[in-house]
């Protein structure tokens, strides 16, 4: 695609518009210093003319990124099909992916008070970008060269291997779309709840029918992130929603919240998070499920009436683990 093609379509079009409709772009904008962000609504033209840069050089710039799509070659040709692919995608992919994730890491940095910040987008993408690259070695290191010798019966072992990865590849990019940032605020939580690790309360004092005695409870107001989970269309599970409210300087989880299919609150989950000070780190403790429509709940991890964890206890060695060690010490 020539340059006066591209000025008939990119010259007037949205920066920001540009940066999502073409990939490669935002590196080509980040090297010219061009703002694709926050000063993403301007055309590239305006964007150009306040950088006192020459519009016509810019779009020469982002011709090569436009990529024609071919055909693929016939399968019965498995060399051609090998190259296609490893042209169009496997090093489209190597060149996208990192500018990608540094997009993702900018965004959070720049908007992380802003409710709908996708934050972890980042986190999530490398993981994507390492797996991914892990996988496309193994294509070309394995099994392409067997399929460009013409095969072998062997063969089946490696295409099985990344049919697989194929699966697992698709189930985190379906995470992408299944969660979301709700927002951040303040909120009344379960923290700093010392009084249920005291061996003088008893469990039948702490726990009450129905919920847990609220006059040992401790509730403090803390900044609450909160995650939302949907259900994905054409898959099936006992929860329709899920909200997590994760606090924010520990970012313990403290209270979840999980919807039936027609959209009502079913059950949640409160949970008592305290400071370990011989950890010297925040630690979940109690954790209460509460069953709503059924109207009951269990109590677990209550550590009262055992001996307290004990975080700086020495390193019990090796031999502690073993099968015949744990036999010896174990109660019938």
């Amino acid at each position: 695609m020539n340059t006066a093609t591209l000025d008939a379509t990119l010259a007037h079009k949205a920066i920001g518009q540009i940066a999502v409709d073409l990939p490669g772009a935002t590196a080509v904008f980040r090297r010219l210093k061009l703002d694709f962000c926050c000063g993403g609504q301007v055309s590239l033209q305006h964007a150009c003319a306040q950088k006192g840069l020459d519009t016509d050089a810019v779009l020469a710039q982002l011709a090569p990124l436009q990529r024609q799509e071919q055909a693929a070659p016939d399968a019965r040709d498995p060399a051609a099909l090998i190259d296609h692919i490893l042209t169009r995608y496997h090093a489209v992919h190597r060149e996208q992916l990192p500018e990608l994730v540094r997009m993702a890491r900018r965004v959070e940095a720049v908007h992380r008070d802003h409710p709908d910040v996708p934050t972890g987008l980042a986190a999530l993408l490398e993981q994507v970008e390492q797996e991914l690259l892990d996988h496309m070695a193994k294509e070309e290191q394995i099994l392409f060269p067997i399929l460009k010798a013409g095969g072998s019966a062997m063969v089946v072992y490696p295409i099985t291997m990344m049919r697989m990865e194929h699966t697992s590849h698709g189930q985190m990019l379906e995470r992408l779309g299944a969660w979301r940032i709700v927002g951040r605020q303040e909120m009344y939580v379960p923290f700093h709840n010392y009084r249920f690790d005291d061996p003088a309360i008893t469990e039948e004092q702490l726990l009450l029918l129905g919920h847990a005695n609220p006059d040992y409870m401790r509730w403090e107001l803390r900044r609450v992130w909160i995650v939302e989970a949907k259900l994905r269309e054409g898959f099936r599970h006992i929860y329709h929603k899920r909200r997590f409210y994760i606090e924010e300087d520990s970012w313990n989880m403290v209270m979840t919240e999980n919807y039936d299919g027609r959209g009502e609150l079913w059950k949640a989950v409160l949970i008592n998070s305290l400071y370990a000070y011989d950890a010297e780190g925040y630690e979940k403790r109690q954790q209460m499920f509460h069953d709503l429509r059924a109207g009951i709940y269990n109590c677990t991890r209550l550590t009262n009436w055992t001996r307290p964890w004990n975080f700086s206890a020495p390193d019990p060695g090796a031999d502690f683990f073993t099968v015949e060690n744990r036999r010896k010490s174990g109660k019938r």
